[in-house]
């Protein structure tokens, strides 16, 4: 937690930053509660305190691997989860989520033959609906199931190599980009308003035709790949804001699934909080609580803007902070703070009165000025990752005004 360059909170930003993203362990002998929490919010798989019991560390890398091989398998991260048999599943009994099933059910299904050409998915719904499950659900359930899953973060991947990464190179550094790597399985391109839109144009061709042609050769290369692309934005209005061309749109858009917000799915707030603490105490090693009828009260009536994302970070703090026998309304206490926050930085204006983006963009400004344009400090006050915060400056065009911040 404590190293002489930084913190081991921001370390964990910085490995989860990168092209692979591994498992953290966290082991110090400056524990405590809050920072336990906050590690676990970023993404830390565990926490261990010194002196180190070496017995324990041993079972928590056993299921380090336990848990990756289910994650390769199907889960990668996703907010919902994954099956005993690797499979990933959504969720939920409510109508508008078993609706979203049926559609997946059918696209998958759509061809057996792994020659034919397979339409292009677009996934679409807010941060935190699930939409990288959706994507898996899709790729696991058809005939190339047996064929490697791809995802392509367009958010995180870095400029000075993103084409790279995409399209691979030949010459001297001869390597296979991740499109190609998907083989004849599924290559999900998440967030693909990320993009740049000159990469977008490059792109473009690649979708249509199936054949690319790597950085430095002259030669072009057929892939088999179905492609899937998610946005958490609105694609017309991304279109009008010039962050997403039209014409790969509409060639991404031959078939579409919208996810549900959890709001919008009546009951399942609380049968996927039952589901979190299951499985928040399993990987946590603790005892399983039970969800008091208060606690599930307030699951059941909040309107969820961070969906099950959300929902299932809440939980495992919850978890964490309880004495293992229920998690009562106290343990829910930092549900709404976020919206009341924003409430009282716009001057009393009610929720109807303030849309989110807006309200969202006036918090970052507010944490980015009480940070002094520091964006790591910024993004902790938020409860946020940086690459995540970086995200949300760019999507509301603040990346300059926090940089002149930070130089002055």
């Amino acid at each position: 937690m404590r190293l002489p360059d930084g913190s081991g909170l921001e370390l964990i930003e910085e490995l989860r930053a990168g092209a692979v993203d591994p498992a953290v362990v966290i082991v110090t002998a400056f524990g405590d509660v809050d920072s336990a929490v906050e590690a676990m919010k970023m993404g830390a798989f565990d926490y261990l305190t010194k002196p180190l019991d070496l017995d324990r560390l041993t079972k928590v890398i056993d299921r380090v691997f336990t848990t990756r091989r289910l994650e390769f398998q199907g889960e990668g991260g996703s907010a919902h989860d994954v099956a005993a048999d690797g499979v990933p599943k959504l969720l939920g009994k409510s109508d508008a989520i078993s609706a979203v099933r049926r559609k997946i059910w059918a696209i998958a299904r759509l061809a057996a033959d792994e020659n034919v050409r397979l339409p292009n998915v677009l996934i679409t719904g807010e941060t935190g609906t699930g939409k990288d499950v959706a994507a898996r659900l899709i790729h696991f359930e058809s005939a190339r199931a047996h064929h490697p899953f791809v995802r392509v973060d367009c958010a995180t991947l870095p400029n000075s190599s993103i084409e790279r990464e995409l399209f691979g190179c030949d010459g001297d550094s001869n390597k296979l980009g991740l499109i190609e790597a998907a083989r004849n399985g599924t290559v999900l391109l998440d967030e693909i308003c990320a993009l740049s839109v000159s990469l977008q144009a490059k792109l473009l061709p690649v979708i249509e035709r199936r054949r690319l042609r790597r950085l430095g050769g002259v030669h072009e290369h057929a892939f088999g790949a179905r492609i899937i692309a998610t946005t958490n934005r609105d694609p017309k209005a991304a279109i009008a804001q010039n962050a997403l061309r039209a014409d790969l749109y509409y060639r991404l858009n031959v078939l579409n699934i919208e996810l549900p917000r959890l709001r919008d799915c009546e009951g399942d707030a609380v049968l996927l909080g039952r589901h979190f603490v299951e499985r928040a105490a399993a990987r946590y090693m603790r005892p399983t609580p039970s969800i008091t009828e208060a606690a599930e009260a307030i699951l059941a009536t909040h309107t969820w803007p961070g969906n099950v994302r959300e929902l299932q970070h809440l939980i495992e703090r919850a978890v964490l902070l309880s004495d293992g026998a229920s998690i009562g309304p106290h343990h829910l206490a930092r549900i709404g703070q976020t919206a009341l926050q924003a409430q009282r930085e716009s001057g009393g204006a009610t929720p109807s009165d303030l849309r989110l983006d807006e309200a969202e963009r006036r918090l970052m400004l507010r944490a980015l000025e009480d940070a002094g344009g520091n964006i790591s400090a910024a993004a902790r006050t938020l409860g946020i990752s940086r690459m995540a915060m970086r995200y949300r400056m760019d999507k509301h065009g603040m990346q300059s005004r926090a940089a002149s911040r930070g130089k002055s």
